[in-house]
């Protein structure tokens, strides 16, 4: 505990985080004020990734979305924080195989009915969210465009396989390193995600269901419809065994 907040951190970044959060009141503020800090596209709010020296972090608040967002990043003191949840789902699928950035630092800072919470992972270089690749001021093209496709495709495959279940599985939340050819895919926004024995088919099908309306709603609002080519793309890496 760092002045009521509340600290779960990789045993050899401990003692630099707390020192960040007494010297600037949070992780996010420290990041955010860091000379050296680069703004990232994409997410709700603004989100830094900084260099540290434990490497360089991404540091996110967590923020509601949809018809909530009116709460901002501020959530009830009601039940187990969301940001715990978070960190054990991110922890669970790394461990099972699921490519997903690695939490260095998560942390917790209560008030008398809601609390605030925030999470630093480590950044991966060179690396954009799937929307913003496809959909973004610069887009992808042709081939480019077909292989990112199919890299989602993998990363739904590998959940399921591996037993994760992600009820929000979006466009934003599929993290795309393009330094690898074909590009590696990255599962962001583990919040809401759940380590299980076997994703049933229902689960199955309302992950990909889910990602569809996504791709849908971001295709039509760049007035960039999805191609049968990278359709096909998708579904096929989908359905290769071990992707």
């Amino acid at each position: 505990e760092v002045d009521r907040v509340q600290l779960c951190a990789r045993a050899d970044v401990v003692e630099f985080a707390r020192d960040a959060i007494a010297s600037a009141g949070s992780l996010a503020n420290y990041a955010a004020v860091h000379p050296d800090r680069q703004p990232l596209a994409g997410g709700r709010g603004a989100t830094f990734a900084v260099p540290t020296p434990h490497g360089t972090w991404v540091v996110r608040r967590s923020r509601r979305g949809g018809w909530m967002r009116i709460w901002g990043d501020r959530y009830l003191r009601w039940g187990r924080p969301r940001v715990w949840r978070e960190l054990e789902a991110s922890v669970g699928a790394r461990a099972r195989g699921v490519p997903t950035p690695e939490v260095v630092a998560a942390a917790w800072y209560p008030r008398t009915l809601t609390y605030r919470a925030e999470i630093a992972t480590l950044h991966v270089p060179d690396a954009r969210d799937l929307a913003t690749l496809l959909f973004g001021p610069e887009p992808l093209e042709a081939d480019d465009r077909v292989l990112a496709w199919a890299a989602a495709g993998r990363l739904l495959r590998w959940l399921y396989t591996l037993g994760v279940v992600h009820p929000d599985l979006n466009l934003t939340n599929v993290l795309l390193e393009r330094a690898t050819r074909p590009p590696r895919p990255y599962l962001l926004d583990l919040d809401r995600a759940r380590i299980v024995d076997r994703v049933s088919l229902r689960q199955r099908r309302a992950m990909v269901a889910r990602f569809r309306r996504s791709a849908e709603t971001w295709a039509a609002r760049a007035g960039r419809p999805i191609t049968p080519d990278e359709w096909r793309a998708f579904r096929a890496a989908y359905r290769t065994v071990h992707g």
